[in-house]
């Protein structure tokens, strides 16, 4: 998962938006799915959280996961209709 993550805020436009599609895919996923979607949002807390401990300091990989952070919140603000 972490490798989605980076692939999201990674260094080219067109990955990272493959790569964002899908995490939101994941996340948007129906009911039936294995995770509920507290669950999968509390699950994807936990990896990014995980993410920034093990490569604190390696901005290779810090900079993405702040992407990836600032790119969730946006399109949850879109999907959520608050942006309107």
């Amino acid at each position: 998962m972490s490798g989605l993550v980076v692939s999201v805020g990674g260094l080219t436009d067109s990955l990272g938006k493959m790569s964002l599609n899908c995490l939101l895919n994941f996340l948007q996923a129906d009911a039936s799915s294995a995770l509920e979607d507290s669950s999968k949002n509390d699950w994807l807390g936990v990896i990014i959280t995980s993410i920034i401990k093990q490569y604190a300091g390696n901005d290779r990989v810090i900079t993405p996961t702040f992407k990836v952070i600032y790119s969730l919140q946006l399109d949850l603000v879109v999907v959520s209709g608050v942006n309107e």
